[in-house]
């Protein structure tokens, strides 16, 4: 869904500062001209900086941000770049939702039924003991501990949904509500590249495996309400439900009072 930059008031990564592709000779450049813009994809956020694949050459790179908060995995941020002790330092001047841009391989479909309708979900990752236990701190009061742990679970794969689903909650809840945005929409943008716009079937949220990629869907129309954008909250929705036409999460209620 295209919409996800715009709705956190970035752009998608143009496609030359996309990843190059295997074999194409292009060799990792180490050279920033002073104060010049670099795309970096944020691939994981630790205590001190950010590890960030350049998204020009596919050079890997440190990047200490001002603000390590407002930093969500998996987004493309554009950087006024300045080097000081070997990582990249400088203002974000643009942020971006773009998951093509980071390189990721698919999550597969399980057909669960051939239809009509056809019905999936998600094939499942490792399972991470640790996102049960992030989703048990954030709830029990310590959203500091839960953030370390999805940081931790991204870092070794950002297509652990349900950890940006929780970092999205987190901000959610802490009214940080621009940041929330940022975690449910490249939720949503990452599972968006095994669930097609035409022709995935339904999604039920009936099956655990869903629950993630719903959620973030689900996030992204709380936030953009909460923001002001109603417009932009029913496009979310609408994809939610399309999905999951038995709506498990009660989105149909959001749907109602955005129509009112």
């Amino acid at each position: 869904m295209a919409a996800y930059g715009e709705w956190i008031k970035g752009r998608r990564a143009p496609a030359a500062m996309r990843p190059p592709a295997p074999g194409s000779g292009r060799e990792p450049s180490a050279r920033i001209a002073a104060g010049g813009p670099v795309a970096l994809a944020v691939l994981g956020v630790g205590p001190r900086a950010a590890r960030c694949r350049r998204v020009d050459d596919g050079s890997l790179v440190a990047y200490r941000p001002a603000d390590r908060v407002a930093l969500a995995p998996g987004t493309v941020v554009t950087v006024k770049a300045r080097v000081a002790a070997g990582r990249l330092e400088g203002e974000v001047i643009d942020t971006a939702v773009d998951a093509e841009a980071l390189g990721l391989e698919p999550l597969g479909l399980v057909e669960l039924a051939p239809g009509p309708p056809r019905r999936v979900r998600l094939a499942p990752l490792a399972p991470a003991d640790a996102l049960e236990e992030a989703a048990r701190l954030a709830e029990f009061g310590d959203p500091e501990g839960a953030i370390a742990l999805a940081h931790a679970a991204l870092d070794e794969d950002l297509r652990r949904l349900d950890a940006h689903a929780i970092l999205g909650d987190i901000a959610l809840g802490a009214d940080r509500v621009a940041d929330a945005l940022a975690h449910y929409a490249v939720g949503a943008a990452i599972g968006d590249l095994s669930v097609p716009a035409e022709g995935a079937g339904e999604l039920p949220w009936s099956e655990a495996d869903n629950h993630a990629y719903l959620a973030c869907l689900y996030g992204c129309a709380r936030a953009l309400r909460r923001l002001g954008r109603e417009r932009d909250a029913a496009a979310p929705l609408a994809r939610l439900l399309a999905l999951d036409p038995d709506d498990g999460l009660g989105a149909s209620g959001l749907m109602r009072a955005l129509q009112r």
